[in-house]
């Protein structure tokens, strides 16, 4: 594993190149056209798309890091907040390895597919929404929506490193495959650990208010509410 420091935003200034599309310029010397990656993976199965899924999937796993600072900051519970921090570290080490592979296979961690633009879109959407009425939220309504947001995001990253996976499988022997499954069974059982936690406890909360009329009457004062809410999940 490269000490390298990952890249959890990729600019123009960081090096980022992308796909030129109508009404998309691009500087010259940044211009990834798919015919560059056709050759990539030794022609076999689709090396144009590939890359590009591939960098959707290191985007999304950016922008992962960020939503794990993120609601490891504001969660009122220490519980939530360790795990948070401790999946945000994980995810940070995905990214290396997302960065790793795409360099392994001839292609440029830097490069922004549009796939991958649209990533960032949907998962900047996931976070601004755990922010929106904050202030009008009681605790556990909050605590929701920034779980709601880990399940989403760890939804698709399962899924993305089972496609990994997948992909390795159909190709033939050679570094390629290596690469690519080598990479799946580094980050997917971390993976597996984070949507099952994830989906747990966004569980936990929903039975807690739908069967527990008394938390919903907690919420009226919230300082209590607060110093309630931190004790929970307590070992």
């Amino acid at each position: 594993m490269t000490t390298t420091s990952p890249i959890f935003t990729t600019t123009y200034e960081s090096g980022g190149s992308t796909q030129p599309m109508p009404g998309l310029y691009v500087n010259p010397e940044r211009s990834r056209p798919p015919a560059q990656f056709e050759a990539l993976l030794d022609g076999e199965l689709n090396p144009p798309f590939i890359v590009d899924f591939l960098s959707a999937a290191l985007t999304h796993e950016q922008c992962g890091r960020h939503l794990y600072r993120s609601v490891a900051g504001r969660t009122n519970n220490p519980m939530l907040k360790s795990k948070y921090e401790h999946f945000g570290d994980e995810t940070e080490q995905h990214v290396l390895i997302l960065q790793e592979l795409i360099s392994a296979l001839g292609a440029d961690p830097g490069y922004v597919s549009p796939s991958a633009r649209a990533t960032e879109k949907l998962d900047h959407g996931a976070l601004e929404a755990t922010f929106l009425l904050d202030g009008s939220l009681d605790v556990m309504t909050r605590e929701l929506a920034m779980l709601d947001a880990v399940v989403l995001a760890e939804t698709v990253d399962q899924a993305n490193w089972l496609a990994i996976e997948q992909i390795g499988t159909e190709l033939p022997e050679g570094r390629a495959k290596e690469a690519l499954v080598a990479a799946a069974e580094k980050a997917r059982p971390q993976e597996d650990e984070h949507i099952a936690w994830a989906t747990q406890k966004r569980a936990q909360l929903i039975h807690l208010q739908a069967t527990r009329p008394l938390v919903t009457g907690m919420t009226a004062t919230a300082e209590a509410a607060m110093e309630w809410f931190k004790g929970l999940f307590a070992a």
